[in-house]
């Protein structure tokens, strides 16, 4: 996730106004209103926010759906016990 924001920042920052000045050839790109720095930005963005999405989704798998009561103090312990093991809090199966 910190890979995707670093890489948007910075290319949307090669739109600013300070960052037109400078002679960079993606800079003198963006100066010219080319838009391949920001869609390269946002693929990019979107590759890794997929590729964070798949890991969620294999963690969701590895993780049994509990049937404690929503807000109980079980349940509560189980969702801490899913994410102290990197899995996600929340899965489909749980009880509502």
């Amino acid at each position: 996730m910190a890979a995707a924001n670093a890489h948007l920042r910075h290319v949307i920052g090669l739109y600013s106004r300070k960052a037109l000045a400078a002679d960079n050839q993606w800079r003198i790109r963006a100066a010219a209103g080319d838009p391949a720095p920001l869609v390269d930005g946002i693929a990019f963005a979107i590759r890794e926010l997929g590729r964070i999405g798949a890991q969620i989704e294999e963690s969701m798998v590895d993780a049994p759906p509990t049937s404690a009561e929503p807000g109980s103090l079980l349940k509560l312990e189980q969702l801490r016990q899913r994410v102290a093991a990197g899995r996600s809090a929340f899965i489909s199966g749980d009880a509502d």
